[in-house]
């Protein structure tokens, strides 16, 4: 059977050292394998190996695993951590806002065995989650990063999620489970040809569902991420975190507006809104309920029945203009659609789409 390194010890543990300063060739005492007495004394009957580490990570009286744990999947339901700074549980990081709920959750997570899915039932099942993430002018006064959880979450989607949204309501997302990883749309020049030995395919050269599959398969190099992903905060892969921050800018507007690979999905999600349907009403609804994920009110099928018709006007008799918006991406415009209200329902698709009842989850 063909082994890695981590499969097992090395007959003799490497030294390891503290740095004076900081400087690798300048080794000062030497530090022997086991945890943080701060933290947990270490129990000298463990082994002073990974199995001996793994016991006093999750030894009951370690105050952090299960905490650290339960703080970081509390981030990822609520936007926000119990403790904010969740990469930092120390002196410098923030006083937990529920410190109560955090040492109960901790101990529920240790006595169920460490059941991580009945920790994800009890979050999403519980009161506080299940709240409206409607609110007041008198609560967002009160309360307005929601630390005090007067209200259910709402928080915008990461890079990848904005991206699989997109694809995912439009029809073209490949499902497919596994594989090697995929080159997406990306414009030109990000590989810089005199530092790599990579040049990144053009769309026309790829399966079509390569440029459809999940952000999880995008081919990311760590000095050149993804520019698209970039822009919605996506990480620095040369670093580890334990959150991403959250930015409003003008380019992830710009993005979603103009980046070939959601022209194309809106496209596809106008398509499907036209074929559905004769009737503009019935194809706004279904397009704004592939969009956002919720049925829109008689003020925004007016809103967006305006726009379409302002856009119809603007697109009539103008093919170079028609053709900007249904000649992107390598999925071809259906012919036997009108081209003018094709090219039309596809800018409303991309209103929707921009909008932060598409791109936040509440």
């Amino acid at each position: 059977m063909p082994q890695v390194l981590v499969m097992g010890d090395a007959p003799e543990p490497t030294p390891t050292f503290v740095l004076n300063r900081g400087v690798y060739s300048d080794p000062g005492e030497r530090v022997p394998p086991k945890g943080l007495d701060a933290v947990l004394a270490w129990d000298e009957s463990w082994p002073q190996n990974r199995l001996g580490l793994a016991r006093w990570l999750f030894d009951r009286r370690q105050p952090l695993t299960a905490r650290v744990f339960v703080n970081r999947l509390w981030q990822m339901h609520f936007g926000r951590g119990i403790v904010e700074t969740s990469e930092d549980f120390g002196a410098q990081g923030a006083i937990p806002t529920h410190p109560e709920l955090l040492d109960w959750l901790a101990v529920e997570f240790m006595e169920s065995g460490w059941d991580v899915k009945a920790l994800h039932r009890l979050i999403v099942t519980s009161a506080t989650y299940r709240q409206s993430s409607n609110t007041s002018d008198e609560l967002l006064a009160r309360d307005a990063a929601n630390a005090l959880y007067t209200r259910g979450p709402r928080w915008r989607m990461t890079a990848e999620m904005v991206r699989d949204g997109a694809l995912k309501a439009s029809g073209l997302l490949a499902a497919d489970v596994g594989g090697p990883s995929v080159k997406p749309y990306q414009p030109a020049g990000i590989w810089n040809p005199l530092n790599s030995f990579y040049t990144y395919p053009e769309p026309e050269n790829l399966p079509a569902d390569d440029l459809h599959r999940r952000t999880l398969y995008t081919f990311v190099k760590r000095n050149a991420t993804h520019p698209a992903m970039k822009i919605f905060d996506f990480t620095n892969r040369t670093e580890s975190i334990a959150r991403r921050r959250s930015s409003n800018t003008p380019l992830q507007a710009l993005l979603l507006m103009n980046d070939p690979q959601y022209v194309e999905a809106y496209r596809s999600l106008a398509t499907d809104a036209l074929k559905s349907s004769s009737d503009e009403g019935a194809q706004l609804t279904r397009l704004y309920r592939h969009a956002t994920r919720s049925t829109p009110s008689a003020e925004h099928i007016a809103v967006l029945r305006d726009y379409y018709t302002e856009q119809r006007a603007s697109y009539a008799g103008n093919d170079a203009k028609t053709a900007s918006v249904l000649d992107v991406g390598v999925v071809p415009a259906d012919g036997t659609l009108d081209r003018t209200a094709l090219a039309a329902l596809t800018n409303v698709a991309a209103l929707v789409m921009n909008s932060p009842d598409a791109y936040t989850v509440r």
